[in-house]
């Protein structure tokens, strides 16, 4: 706060203005004879004169009431980053965070070296055999024939024993070979191939079942027995 002043008595500066003769007047009066310079002088000097009043000091009335605070003004432009402070003291150690996703997998990397032999394992069963190998089969079939004939008329059902039969030969044998898997018999009555459901044969006997039919004296029977043997042939 200034000091207050009273305006009733302070009088108003009286100021003077000297005119400055312009560059023309200056001219033509030096042309002319200076015959009036003191006149000119005591004029100067009288316009110099200022009147100067002396201040009296007016009594200060009291404080007037503050004012309310004013509108804050707007925001200045930011000022230059400070220096760089001092690093601080470690923190400590936070606690562990979750687990995470697990990741793509990666591409596959180049083959490594080939590692050393391992030890022999142990030996496992055996499998199931192969098959043979055969370069060659020779399948030899053999035929014997024996032969009867009928002394007398024979009904219904005939049981011929084998030491009756004659071989090729015309030798009497004494039993009928045993049939195999790998043979069969015939049967031909008077030249008549007849059907294996009526006779059945043994090692001693030939049995034959007529149904209702008859054999006639001095009729033919011819037994026939195949049998196959298979020769290797290395």
């Amino acid at each position: 706060m200034g000091e207050a002043v009273c305006f009733k008595k302070v009088a108003k500066k009286k100021k003077t203005v000297r005119k400055q003769p312009s560059k023309k007047k200056l001219r033509g009066l030096s042309r002319l004879k200076l015959r009036c310079t003191c006149t000119r002088r005591k004029r100067n000097k009288e316009s110099k004169k200022v009147i100067t009043f002396k201040k009296k000091p007016c009594a200060t009335g009291p404080r007037g009431p503050q004012g309310s605070p004013g509108v804050q003004g707007a925001q200045g432009p930011s000022g230059p980053q400070g220096q760089l402070g001092l690093s601080g003291p470690q923190g400590s150690q936070g606690l562990q965070g979750l687990q995470g996703l697990q990741g793509l997998q990666g591409l596959q990397g180049s083959q490594g070296l080939q590692g050393s032999q391992g030890l022999q394992g142990i030996q496992g069963p055996p499998g199931p055999p192969g098959p043979a190998i055969i370069s060659d089969i020779i399948i030899l079939p053999t035929a014997q024939r024996y032969f009867y004939m009928v002394t007398s008329d024979v009904q219904s059902r005939a049981t011929i024993p084998a030491n009756e039969f004659t071989d090729d030969e015309g030798v009497h044998i004494t039993a009928f070979p045993n049939n195999g898997l790998n043979s069969y018999t015939n049967l031909y009555i008077n030249g008549m191939l007849q059907e294996s459901s009526i006779y059945r044969l043994s090692e001693d006997a030939l049995l034959i079942t007529l149904n209702n039919q008859s054999i006639y004296s001095n009729t033919p029977i011819i037994l026939e027995s195949v049998s196959f043997s298979a020769q290797i042939i290395s």
